[in-house]
């Protein structure tokens, strides 16, 4: 098993709690490590934490980082000073902008935001490589000042099961979450959106995936639907000549990027 951290920043101090900026817009979190550690199984055939080495952090890059919701990677944040001997970050967090008026409750009401419009929020500090994903392709907006993030071609993403942006009226009964998970088949085109593929898990494997195929597993997530996105998965893909019974073209995915009871990860497991 593996181990990855749910933020835990010291924002210059030792003691206090922290606030930060992104889906779960000033949720709380802690300095005390312990408190948001979680486990995960470990990859079988790549080494995602080869990621996050040290010498992988430089200086304007963007990076996805556990949550304290459920620990998925959906705070974002970008490096600003990297320090050695001992190892330190200092990072600005992301904080979003609502997309349209409908999703003002949401992102008040501090539901998680994994696409869209985002600003610099607070500074902090930290040590902790392991509360870092990957890192992600980040462009500045239209406003000044802001940010945009958006699934690209290519990637592999979890949006939320049975999505509907009235979870703002009633939040508390709205964050335990559950995921199905797609491939991006198209770049965000305003006014039309984004088309995406489902994936399903072969039998078999921790975390091997592939794409189905079949009337209705092919859609488009339209623009006033964007926060349906949760967040980015890593994955690499399968050549075929890893092991026995590993198709051509799977994707292994990163599993601290997925949830580990699999009632929450609604994806159907086929054979190979």
């Amino acid at each position: 098993m593996q181990d990855k951290d749910a933020f835990h920043g010291t924002n210059g101090n030792t003691d206090a709690t922290v606030k930060v900026g992104n889906g779960a817009k000033n949720s709380l979190i802690t300095d005390d490590a312990e408190k948001g550690l979680y486990e995960c199984p470990d990859p079988e055939f790549n080494n995602y934490d080869m990621e996050r080495d040290e010498g992988q952090f430089q200086i304007n890059q963007f990076w996805a980082c556990y949550d304290t919701l459920d620990g998925m990677p959906r705070y974002y944040a970008m490096v600003k000073k990297v320090r050695t001997s001992p190892f330190e970050l200092h990072i600005t967090w992301l904080e979003a902008i609502p997309v349209h008026k409908i999703y003002e409750k949401w992102v008040d009401e501090e539901l998680p935001v994994g696409c869209g419009s985002f600003r610099f929020g607070i500074k902090d500090k930290t040590s902790a490589r392991m509360t870092f994903s990957h890192l992600i392709h980040c462009e500045k907006g239209k406003k000044k000042g802001s940010f945009v993030i958006y699934p690209r071609e290519g990637e592999v993403w979890a949006i939320f099961k049975d999505w509907d942006v009235s979870w703002s009226i009633n939040p508390e009964k709205h964050k335990e979450f559950k995921y199905e998970i797609v491939k991006v088949l198209s770049n965000f085109v305003p006014d039309i959106g984004i088309r995406v593929v489902y994936l399903e898990k072969i039998h078999g494997f921790v975390s091997l995936f592939r794409m189905t195929s079949g009337v209705g597993t092919t859609f488009v997530i339209q623009p006033k639907e964007l926060y349906r996105f949760s967040h980015r998965v890593p994955c690499f893909r399968m050549s075929g000549s890893e092991r026995e019974g590993v198709p051509v073209g799977a994707l292994e995915l990163d599993p601290a990027s997925i949830p580990l009871n699999p009632d929450n990860c609604l994806c159907l497991a086929q054979p190979n």
